[in-house]
């Protein structure tokens, strides 16, 4: 059975809310996709996977793939942000071939039933983990079965009644799962964003699926309601040994949504890095109340440079809204922790969280800078349709339904204690001079230069910065 797997184009410019990023950087490859072929192949079925975010004609390349590999089931994974596109795309491949097509990703999960309902051409959703509903799928075209007794989908059936099958459980041993295929993708266009590596080649890993936490409001990952797993130590070492011998990677991003939990898998992680004395630099991202300071030097001590902490903002009223669990001391301390152990820390805050007033923002903007972060990521409050947060927003102040706009870097959600989106907007912007415009830290900045890829980089991190402001 032949198989096109499609990531949709999403550029760095719609991503980052329009502003004027136009370069090559900034894209990783879509595991997701990966891992779901490396399942299909292992299954004997012949995958091709097009990311439609690095090529330079995606239109074109999309009609080329559809004409030349001539798949009988085209899947597409899409977010809200690049949903339209998506759909528009699949109308085209289904008057060109007529294939079954498939959608799955958070944006198919959060709105199964309307998306079928409303995009006739779509033949099947996938709801939840995409592996083994995808293998399924195909195997049953093969043999042309029914698809009735594949769990976790939504599909039109012949007589174009539309069936939601039951629940899939989630994949309890993420061992059993192969390695995902990165071979399918051109490695080398992939470079990630200039102040979120220190080596090339770099590319990303998932270790792990769900949250142990898992209760934040304006998380996705509270929709699947998924208890949370990761692959063992020693797979996720195998992983990167098979990276750095057959791509030459020198770095690693975990995308895990937290990493270092449990601490017992992380010391053992972190072991084997040792043993096996591999040369890697890695980064991750961390809740503030999962890390202490030997969990921090023991990562150090295994390559790790720099955690991307999830802070959300400088008001504990506003983090007990959402459910974040955490603390304002206890963000403090897994900064001066990070630094204490020699890791470079970036810090992710919100603006227009429920109840959020410019006075709040200021505050926010205040605490940020008070941390001294190496790098700082404000983005707007968007609420995912189905997360418990845009229930609230429904209810509290004014929101854009405009999927298209929902990047984080695109005010779509208006809290009543702001009198109007440009008021909202000059905070964004406000925030972003005080946290990369001040003398201490560009002269901080200037003095980690060392190289003239430093340089570049940090040219490149300022003219980003730059687009945010102006």
């Amino acid at each position: 059975m032949k198989i096109l797997l499609i990531s949709p184009l999403t550029t760095l410019e719609e991503r980052y809310g329009g502003v004027g990023i136009a370069n090559k950087e900034g894209y990783l490859p879509p595991i997701g996709l990966l891992q779901i072929a490396a399942v299909l192949e292992e299954g004997k079925h012949e995958v091709r996977v097009l990311d439609l975010s690095v090529l330079d004609s995606p239109l074109h390349d999309i009609k080329n793939s559809v004409a030349n590999f001539s798949p009988q089931i085209v899947c597409f994974t899409i977010l809200s942000l690049n949903a339209s596109k998506a759909f528009a795309m699949s109308r085209m491949i289904d008057e060109l071939a007529n294939p079954l097509i498939v959608f799955g990703g958070p944006h198919a999960l959060a709105l199964s039933e309307k998306i079928i309902q409303e995009q006739k051409h779509i033949d099947v959703l996938v709801i939840g983990e995409g592996e083994y509903a995808m293998l399924e799928i195909a195997d049953a075209v093969q043999n042309k079965k029914s698809f009735h007794d594949i769990k976790g989908i939504c599909f039109r059936d012949s007589n174009g009644n539309i069936i939601k099958t039951a629940a899939r459980s989630a994949i309890k041993n993420l061992d059993q799962l192969p390695f995902p295929a990165y071979h399918l993708l051109d490695m080398k266009a992939y470079v990630p964003l200039p102040h979120h590596y220190k080596r090339l080649p770099a590319i990303n890993v998932i270790t792990s699926r769900g949250c142990p936490w898992g209760q934040c409001t304006f998380c996705f990952e509270s929709l699947q309601h998924c208890r949370f797993r990761r692959m063992s130590p020693q797979k996720a070492v195998g992983l990167i040994k098979m990276l750095m011998s057959i791509y030459g990677i020198r770095e690693i991003s975990f995308w895990d949504d937290l990493f270092t939990l449990p601490h017992k898998w992380v010391y053992e992680f972190c072991g084997l890095i040792k043993k096996e004395n591999l040369d890697i630099k890695w980064s991750c991202y961390a809740k503030v109340d999962s890390v202490d300071l030997p969990i921090l030097k023991s990562m150090a001590f295994a390559g790790c440079w720099n955690i991307f902490y999830g802070l959300e903002s400088g008001n504990q009223d506003l983090l007990d809204k959402i459910k974040k669990g955490t603390t304002l001391e206890q963000a403090e301390n897994a900064i001066r922790w990070s630094k204490q152990a020699g890791i470079e820390t970036r810090g992710a805050f919100m603006f227009a969280l429920p109840g959020e007033t410019s006075a709040k923002a200021e505050k926010t903007i205040k605490f940020a800078k008070k941390l001294n972060l190496d790098y700082l990521q404000f983005s707007y409050t968007t609420p995912y349709y189905g997360t418990e947060l845009y229930k609230q927003c429904s209810k509290e102040g004014r929101l854009d339904l405009d999927f298209n706009k929902y990047s984080t870097f695109e005010p779509v959600y208006l809290p009543e204690g702001y009198s109007s989106k440009e008021e909202l907007t000059n905070v964004f912007k406000r925030a972003y001079r005080k946290a990369y415009l001040r003398p201490r830290y560009i002269i901080k900045k200037i003095s980690t230069i060392r190289t003239l890829s430093d340089l570049s980089k940090l040219y490149h991190g300022f003219k980003i910065i730059i687009e945010f402001i102006k």
